[in-house]
């Protein structure tokens, strides 16, 4: 959605995942959306379009492409979505990371594993990068916990101090 209201761009998202997933609902939405986008107006946009039961994760961007269309900067929100009878979907938040990093990953693997009942087989990673935190001591402690796929978009994976975004 290129909306510049964030209800509205929540809201068109959410119909049309809604009508593309008809008559279920996805298991889970990943939402993308520059930071002019209040992130708990699309969230609350998406959940009220696709229900509770959907998992609804993200980040902010500068920018996205598609297949057809390239948007940087300004008002723009996209999602990928996922579902399926043999999904199963469960998250962990791990806070102030750049302390205890190792044990913090250690403690979501486990609760990842935990709520999912069942050993994931993937995991998808997003983290605050201006944290100044060495990720991959974090991601040594989700490995050691979970033998899986560990998978992170931009700055998920050490890429090297961040000092500041251009947003």
């Amino acid at each position: 959605s290129t909306a510049s209201q964030s209800r509205l761009a929540g809201s068109e998202i959410g119909a049309s995942l809604a009508a593309l997933f008809a008559p279920a609902a996805p298991e889970a939405v990943v939402l993308f959306a520059t930071v002019s986008h209040d992130a708990k107006t699309l969230v609350a946009e998406l959940e009220r379009a696709l229900g509770a039961r959907t998992t609804i994760v993200g980040c902010s961007i500068q920018g996205a492409f598609g297949a057809e269309e390239v948007v940087e900067g300004g008002y723009f929100a996209a999602a990928m979505a996922f579902g399926g009878n043999e999904l199963r979907v469960a998250t962990a938040v791990a806070r102030d990371i750049d302390v205890d990093t190792r044990a913090k990953g250690e403690a979501a693997g486990r609760e990842i594993a935990e709520r999912l009942g069942r050993e994931p087989k993937a995991l998808v990673v997003f983290y605050d990068p201006l944290t100044g935190t060495n990720v991959e001591r974090f991601l040594d402690g989700l490995a050691a916990r979970v033998a899986c796929p560990i998978v992170g978009g931009g700055a998920s994976h050490d890429v090297g101090p961040m000092i500041r975004t251009f947003q």
